[in-house]
């Protein structure tokens, strides 16, 4: 249940209503998400640089806030994989239903033939 409400406040946050548009978020989040990666990467490499002690502090902290932030778009990504996965399932359950449907109604809606008398009982 709680993996059903994440995916729908991520739907519902972003204003997703078709694949299309997730196939689109996912995408946009995976290309930040590389870029805080990058910047993550040059701020590490900053610090084993830096001698002082107070640049070191700053830099650790904007790594620190970068890492959050890359966390987040991770979870948003795999919400969108599941959100894709389960998606797919749930078209496929759709399509069975109603192919069952499909083969029951038939049998339901059996109406009577007309017989040859009914069309003078309509006539009085």
């Amino acid at each position: 249940m709680q993996s059903l409400k994440n995916e729908m406040k991520l739907l519902g946050r972003n204003r997703i209503d078709s694949a299309g548009q997730l196939s689109w978020y996912k995408d946009a989040v995976t290309a930040q998400m590389e870029v805080l990666t990058e910047k993550r990467q040059s701020l590490r490499y900053k610090a084993r640089k830096t001698t002082d002690e107070t640049a070191l502090a700053e830099i650790k902290t904007e790594i620190s806030g970068l890492s959050e932030q890359i966390g987040t778009l991770r979870r948003d990504v795999k919400l969108c994989g599941s959100i894709t996965a389960r998606s797919a399932v749930m078209k496929e359950k759709i399509r069975q239903a109603a192919a069952i449907r499909a083969k029951e109604q038939p049998q339901k809606i059996q109406r009577k033939e007309p017989k040859e008398y009914e069309s003078f009982r309509r006539r009085r």
